[in-house]
């Protein structure tokens, strides 16, 4: 087991103080909330001349200070707030966030006895001990940070920011507008080329008074698996086409609606296979980022959750099997049509607001039955994780920091090519136009992966 040793943790706050006040939380952040951190870990390649890694530790602590002044909601905490109504009808009190400088917890730690040319070597396959090269698994106490950074090295010369940051304030796309703001001050930019919005009452569907209390009963736990396996797929350019090719029915279909419906029919078949039968329900899910959707659009750089959940389903697993690709694709093309509404998405804020959207797997009536198969696909290619170039090394992955969830796939662009000189091996193949992350036990692997590459597929990557 690798060994993490802790070097110290410290709390960075704004470099400036910030005018305390309250934030409201709406229904949508509420929702996420339910989800605690988002964890995932940056590997990088130092590059020679940047080895002197308390140097990068300094400049990354200093640049953070600078940067909590613009994104000052993440210094803050997630509180209670109690007032006479909560106290007369015995409801618990709502969660607000208080903006009081009290910062981000910043660890610098150090891996020792484990090469990053071995990590690159093997394409960065998720291990257990990524879930030390971050903070703990959610907020306990109100007192926890709403975002905690560990900066670690590696022998050889890398490193990696594993980053938990609380899912009430962060989607993907707000944290990585966080992160390309934080290495624009890490490279010495006077001014963010995009500085965050914090305004988000297009959000808003009813009063704040109205939104939904927190919950004494807590969701069902996403529980780690002791036989969870994650993989790194690469998928090519040929394989979307021939995809595409098949997928005639009712189309065209874009990428992500043929392989979101080649991993959903190979999931419920494996599924089917190993487990409960052609009588199985099967549902997809997947996320809309809603920012450019609404009337009025919210900004893209509008801090803050901006994606709900759409889904698709549940149809019986014998149906999914026995239909072809392009059927399936068409349901989820009706359903990415649907969310292009303002009016849609609106009626499902306001499911947010009344509560009825606040549990993870429980959101949808139709997903509590037990015998309801799950899939969830994750787009994560337009949100611009490798846009955060700090100047001292390359970003060579980001991986998630722990093995949970199964039936969670998410597809994720490669890293941008190699600037020159390339230090070690490992990097993406040129021909390599995403990765797709699969997270399934070990028994529905066995049964998943040839279903998978039932079309031409790159064999290497598994």
């Amino acid at each position: 087991m690798a060994k993490i040793h802790i070097v110290e943790t410290s709390l960075v706050k704004p470099a400036t103080p910030t005018k305390r006040h309250t934030l409201a939380l709406n229904g949508l952040d509420l929702y996420w909330s339910e989800f605690g951190y988002a964890r995932t870990v940056h590997f990088y390649r130092t590059q020679p001349g940047h080895h002197d890694f308390k140097a990068i530790v300094q400049s990354l602590r200093n640049s953070l200070s600078m940067l909590l002044v613009h994104f000052y909601p993440v210094a803050g905490r997630l509180v209670p707030h109690t007032s006479d109504d909560n106290v007369d009808s015995g409801d618990p009190p709502l969660i607000v966030l208080d903006c009081n400088d009290t910062g981000v917890e910043f660890i610098e730690a150090c891996c020792l006895d484990v090469d990053f040319g071995q990590l690159q070597g093997k394409g960065f396959r998720v291990q257990d001990f990524f879930a030390r090269l971050t903070r703990t698994e959610s907020r306990l106490r109100p007192e926890d940070p709403i975002m905690s950074v560990q900066v670690t090295s590696f022998l050889g010369g890398g490193m990696a920011i594993g980053c938990s940051s609380d899912h009430t304030l962060f989607d993907g796309f707000s944290f990585a507008c966080m992160m390309k703001s934080w290495a624009e001050l890490c490279n010495g930019v006077p001014a963010l080329s995009a500085p965050p919005h914090h305004l988000r009452h297009q959000l808003d569907s009813v009063s704040p008074r109205q939104l939904p209390r927190l919950r004494t009963r807590g969701r069902p736990a996403i529980a780690p698996h002791d036989d969870l396996e994650v993989r790194m797929v690469p998928v090519t350019a040929n394989t979307v086409e021939k995809l595409k090719a098949e997928a005639t029915d009712g189309g065209p279909f874009t990428s992500f609606e043929c392989l979101a419906a080649h991993v959903w029919k190979a999931r419920t078949r494996a599924d089917t296979l190993t487990q409960q039968g052609e009588d199985a329900r099967a549902a997809l899910r997947f996320r809309v980022n809603v920012r450019a959707r609404l009337v009025p659009k919210l900004a893209e750089t509008s801090f803050g959750p901006g994606v709900i959940h759409a889904l698709v389903g549940p149809v019986t697993a014998g149906e999914l099997n026995k239909e072809s690709l392009g059927a399936t694709a068409s349901r989820i093309h009706e359903a990415v049509l649907l969310y292009t509404n303002p009016t849609k998405i609106k009626q499902e804020l306001e499911r947010y607001d009344a509560g009825e959207m606040v549990y993870v797997w429980d959101n949808h009536a139709e997903l509590q039955h037990p015998s309801v198969v799950v899939t969830e696909i994750v787009d994560l290619r337009t949100i611009g994780f490798y846009d955060a170039d700090f100047g001292w090394g390359e970003l060579k992955a980001i991986r998630p920091a722990t093995m949970r969830g199964s039936g969670v796939f998410s597809l994720a662009p490669p890293p941008p090519p190699p600037r020159p000189p390339l230090i070690g091996g490992g990097s993406v193949e040129p021909h390599c136009k995403l990765e797709l992350i699969v997270r399934l036990t070990s028994k529905e692997m066995g049964g998943f992966l040839p279903s998978l590459l039932s079309v031409p597929w790159p064999p290497n990557g598994m």
